[in-house]
Parts: structure tokens; sequence; C-alpha cells
């Protein structure tokens, strides 16, 4: 599923940001970083497409608005972030940023993976069906 998905290319991300730290010239205008940034910027970028569809699979539809502004919120907050980050790009060694950038994708990587993967299951469209989804793997959890 699609879980699977956004924890491997979170994880290669993270790799890519890794890689990005070194100090290689391919050529006299391109160098490693150049090369493992622009992977890491293209891993991270399908992961935030992927992870806005699982997002939507994650909750019912009378909840699901809801989700998308609170993910919203926390998107308004790496925007503003976003620039200070660079600041320390250009004032100090450019590993921090790097390392910044790798440990937040192993971060997500690492809270996506305790989510449930909705892959081949019915999802709930009310609140009432939500209710009586829980009461059905509580049981099946129960009689293990």
């Amino acid at each position: 599923g699609k879980k699977n998905g956004i924890i491997s290319l979170l994880m290669s991300s993270c790799f890519f940001y890794c890689v990005a730290m070194a100090n290689y010239d391919i050529y006299a205008t391109f160098t490693v970083e150049h090369m493992a940034s622009l992977l890491g910027y293209m891993a991270i970028i399908s992961s935030y497409t992927m992870i806005y569809q699982y997002t939507g699979e994650l909750t019912p539809t009378s909840h699901r608005g809801m989700v998308f502004c609170i993910c919203g919120s926390f998107g308004r907050v790496g925007s503003f972030l976003g620039p200070y980050i660079q600041l320390l790009f250009t004032l100090l060694d450019k590993r921090i940023t790097f390392g910044i950038f790798a440990g937040v994708s192993l971060i997500c990587a690492i809270i996506i993976s305790f989510t449930r993967d909705p892959t081949g299951r019915a999802m709930p469209e009310t609140p009432k069906e939500l209710k009586r989804l829980v009461k059905i793997v509580k049981t099946e959890q129960m009689m293990k």
C-alpha cells in the first residue's frame, strides 16, 4: 500500500540528505551535494503527494476536512521555519541543514510506521460506521 511507499521515500530522502553532507566534486561546477539534494528533494515531494492521499484514507468522510486542515497548519509551520533553516545553510555549515532535513525525514518515517494500513478495508463514511468498526476491531483483539 501507500504506507510502505511513503516510508521508503522518506528513508531514501534521509539517505540522500546524509550523502549530500559529503564534500566531493564530480565536476568543477557540479558536486555530489547538488545531485543528492536534488534526489532528496524529489523523494520529499513524492512522499508529500502520497501522504496527502494516505491521510484521506485514514479518516472517515465526516472528519476528513478537519484532518486536512490540521495537516495544512503543520505545513504552515514548516513554511515559516524554511527561511530560518536556509539562513543556517548560508551562515553556518551546510551539514547542519542537511542533518535537519535527514532527521525530520527519519522522524516522519518512524511516525508513519505506527499508523494503520487501510489497504483492502472498507472506509467508514459516518461516525456510526466508525464506532461499529472500532467495536469489531476490539472484539477481534479480545479473541486473540
